[in-house]
Order: structure tokens, then C-alpha cells, then sequence
């Protein structure tokens, strides 16, 4: 029978190499079958695969998980809860000084500091932890099998962390800072939305308390209510 298959080998170099190996039978008149076996490399098709791949994901600028695959992993997140019962958990980070940095030296030092707190915030999480940002200076981290308490205590350990960096750019330094809004995923019946417009909220209660601090979501808090319903009426 004919067949074709892709496989991934290694150059004399050690770079990655892929290949295309087909085959295919050819009955002879006498009887009997020729084999016909082409090898194809197809390492730049594969490559620009990949990439193209990657950057459907990715954030460009901090090469972060973009909104949509966030989105996609809360997704299946929520999903496990119906399954197994876990616990998850999504931090909603808004940087506190981005506006100032750009305002005063330009948005070539709000991109690099946007790439040296996306930087902090892979080093600062388990590997397993989704980390992306939303857009501007908003970022949010998907804590997976992960407790209230658990998740607490690592976003309190990243708002310091975020808060001991000084972002410098020519002959000035700022300190950074972060509010940080914490959901607990426990209900079955949350939707990806509901969750990150929760977070959203206990972020926005967050920097209304005075900034650099966490703020954990509650669905009975009144003034967390009344921003969502601010947000609502805008939208």
C-alpha cells in the first residue's frame, strides 16, 4: 500500500531536520512489485508551520499567551471542574505606572517594560501556569489546580515581587507596581466571560484601595457589584 508520513530528524549539525518519506508499490509485468520511496525535506514548510502556529497564540510583544488562547485554557479549565470537582484559579494583573512610563519617555520604555514584567511573571508562577497578557498593560494568569489559599498566596508573592522592580531607561528609574484581582474557579456553571469580568472587577477594587495590593473577588461585595454594573451599563 502507498504511505506517507512526516518525521523529525537531526542534521549533521544537530539542528532539527524534517522529512517527508513516501512510498508507493508499482505491480511488474513479470509479477512481483517495484518500491518507489521519495524523501522530501520539508524543514522551511514545517517551520513557517509552526511559527505561523505560535503566533496565532502568542503575544507578539512578550511572547506571553494572547487573549483568545487564555481564553481557550479557562475554557478547559472550567470544564475539569465539572469532571473532577477541582480548583482553579485566574489572577487579573493591571500594572499601576505603565501610563506614566509611556507618558514621560516614549512607548519604546513602555514595550521593554512590558517585556521585563511579562519576564518576572513566568519566573514567579509554577511551569504548568498559563501567563498572558490581554492587551496594553493587562496581563492574567490562569493558576491550575490551584486553591484559594494557594493562589492568594501567590499572587501576594508576585505583587511584591512586581513592587521591588525599578524599571530603568536612560538617566531615570521608576518604581513599577502592580493591583492584582483574584477569582476562585469553584462553580461548575461559570462561564469564561463571567470569570474574567469578576476579575476584572476585583482588580479595578483593588487599585481603588490604593493600589499594589490583592484583592480577592466576592460576589456579595457591594462596590464590586456596582463597578459591574458601571461596566454593564458603558458596554
Amino acid at each position: 500500500d502507498d504511505f506517507c508520513l512526516e518525521t523529525r530528524q537531526s542534521s549533521r549539525v544537530g539542528a532539527p531536520l524534517w522529512v517527508m518519506v513516501s512510498g508507493s508499490r508499482i505491480p511488474r509485468a513479470e509479477g512481483g512489485v517495484h518500491a518507489i520511496v521519495q524523501i522530501q525535506d520539508v524543514t522551511t514548510t514545517r517551520v513557517m508551520a509552526d511559527r505561523l502556529a505560535y503566533q496565532a497564540t502568542h503575544d507578539e510583544l512578550t511572547e506571553l499567551l494572547n487573549r483568545g488562547e487564555f481564553e481557550t485554557r479557562l475554557t478547559r479549565a472550567l470544564e475539569s471542574i465539572r469532571v473532577d470537582s477541582t480548583q482553579h484559579a485566574v489572577l487579573y494583573v493591571d500594572l499601576d505606572t505603565f501610563k506614566v512610563i509611556n507618558d514621560a519617555c516614549g512607548h519604546a520604555a513602555g514595550d521593554a517594560m512590558l517585556r521585563q514584567v511579562a519576564s518576572l511573571l513566568r519566573d514567579h508562577v509554577r511551569k504548568h501556569d498559563a501567563v498572558a497578557r490581554l492587551g496594553s498593560d493587562e496581563f492574567a494568569i490562569l493558576l491550575e489546580h490551584c486553591t484559594r489559599v494557594q493562589a492568594a498566596a501567590i499572587a501576594e508573592k508576585l505583587c511584591k515581587a512586581i513592587e521591588a522592580q525599578r524599571f530603568a531607561w536612560e538617566d531615570k528609574f521608576f518604581n513599577v507596581g502592580a493591583s492584582i484581582g483574584l477569582v476562585a474557579l469553584v462553580s461548575p456553571d461559570s462561564s469564561p466571560a463571567s470569570v474574567m469580568k469578576a476579575a476584572d472587577a476585583a482588580c479595578y477594587a483593588a487599585k481603588e484601595m490604593g493600589r499594589g495590593r490583592v484583592y480577592q473577588f466576592d460576589p456579595d461585595d457591594a462596590e464590586l457589584n456596582r463597578h459591574r454594573q458601571q461596566v454593564d451599563s458603558v458596554a
